[in-house]
C-alpha cells in the first residue's frame, strides 16, 4: 500500500504517528539477525536475551552491560502520552493549503469585469503580487494567505486610501467589486 493510500490526509498520519508512539516495538526476542552471505548461503540466528545473573565470556558484552545499568533510568520515556494524543488530535496545522490553491477561487472573467493588480505586505516586510478578476471573492486573498502559512481567521487584511479593513469572518464571502477594490491596491496583512 503506498504513503498517499494509507495517509489520505495530515489527520490520518498524525494518528498512524501516535498509535506507534503508544504501542511498543518488537522485543529483544522476536528480532532476527540476518547474517552476511558466505558462499551464496544466508545463516540466520535470533539475538539471545541477556540474562544478567548469567555469567559471560565476551569483554564485549561486559562491557555493554557495565554502561548500561547507570543509564537505565534515563531510557525510561517519561513523556505523557495524553499530551502528545491531545496535540496529534486538537493542534493546528502550520499549513494544509496548497501555495497555488487559491487559484481555484478566482472568478471567472465576465464582460465588463476589470483586473485588479494586488500587492500583499505581509508581517515578514516581504511583498507578493498577483493580479485577479474584480469577480474574484475576497475568499481567495485569505486562501493566498494561508498558502503562505499565515492563518486567515488570525489575520486581518488592511487597504490604505480610504482606509478598510476586512475580516475572513465578515467579507469572505463578499467579490473585489462589491468592496470597492480599487484597480491597484495594496494590502497589509496585520494579526487581529
Amino acid at each position: 500500500m503506498e504513503f498517499l493510500e494509507r495517509y489520505p490526509d495530515f489527520a490520518a498520519y498524525d494518528q498512524s504517528f501516535a498509535q506507534n508512539l503508544i504501542e511498543p516495538g518488537p522485543s529483544v526476542e522476536d528480532i532476527v539477525i540476518e547474517e552476511a552471505a558466505v558462499n551464496g548461503t544466508k545463516k540466520q540466528g535470533s539475538k539471545r536475551k541477556l540474562v544478567e545473573d548469567e555469567p559471560t565470556s565476551s569483554k564485549r558484552s561486559k562491557i555493554s552491560q557495565s554502561n548500561s545499568q547507570p543509564n537505565s533510568q534515563a531510557s525510561v520515556p517519561d513523556i505523557d502520552m495524553g499530551e502528545i494524543e491531545e496535540l496529534c488530535n486538537n493542534g493546528t496545522k502550520l499549513t494544509t493549503v496548497d501555495r497555488e490553491e487559491w487559484k481555484n477561487y478566482i472568478g471567472p472573467e465576465e464582460a465588463g469585469y476589470q483586473k485588479i493588480q494586488i500587492v500583499f505586505r505581509l508581517p515578514n516586510n516581504e511583498r507578493e503580487k498577483i493580479e485577479i478578476p474584480d469577480t474574484t471573492q475576497l475568499r481567495a486573498l485569505f486562501v493566498f494567505l494561508d498558502g503562505r502559512g499565515l492563518n486567515s481567521r488570525e489575520h486581518v487584511l488592511v487597504l490604505t486610501y480610504p482606509r478598510r479593513e476586512y475580516f475572513f469572518d465578515r467579507h469572505s464571502s463578499l467579490n473585489l467589486r462589491q468592496l470597492r477594490f480599487n484597480r491597484q491596491e495594496l494590502i497589509h496583512v496585520d494579526r487581529k
